[in-house]
């Protein structure tokens, strides 16, 4: 495998499940410094056990602007982001006859965390992109 992200910084965020665990072990298989970030600790830990690279974790919820912030202090410049938190919501899709209110409900307040996550990311991350 090249390792064409020799030297990048990567930040994945929802890393320690689904895609963006994947992510995580696709771009430090290439070269990448992996900074992995989830809700959970615990759950950090154990998607990184045996991960190759150089790998920093932190949990972060994607809705406190403080916690990203505060997550990210300790770095110069992010070369890339990779949003994946709540991705997984595609993995519960049913046929719109099944879905329950409390399907729909799940479904809108995700979206929700998302957006705001996304919105959240773009004003932490903005001064720490690379030119």
């Amino acid at each position: 495998m090249e390792r064409d992200l020799e030297g990048h910084r990567v930040v994945v965020v929802g890393a320690s499940s689904g895609i963006g665990h994947a992510v995580a072990w696709e771009v430090a298989a290439r070269g990448a410094e992996v900074v992995m970030m989830s809700r959970s600790m615990d759950k950090l830990q154990r998607a990184s056990e045996g991960m190759p690279g150089h790998v920093r974790l932190h949990a972060a919820d994607m809705r406190d602007a403080v916690g990203v912030a505060n997550a990210l202090a300790d770095y110069d410049t992010i070369d890339h982001l990779v949003l994946t938190a709540v991705a997984d919501e595609l993995a519960r899709a049913k046929p719109l006859a099944d879905l329950t209110d409390e399907d729909v409900e799940r479904s809108s307040t995700r979206c929700e965390v998302t957006s705001q996550s996304c919105r959240l990311h773009r004003i932490a991350f903005r001064p720490l992109a690379r030119s």
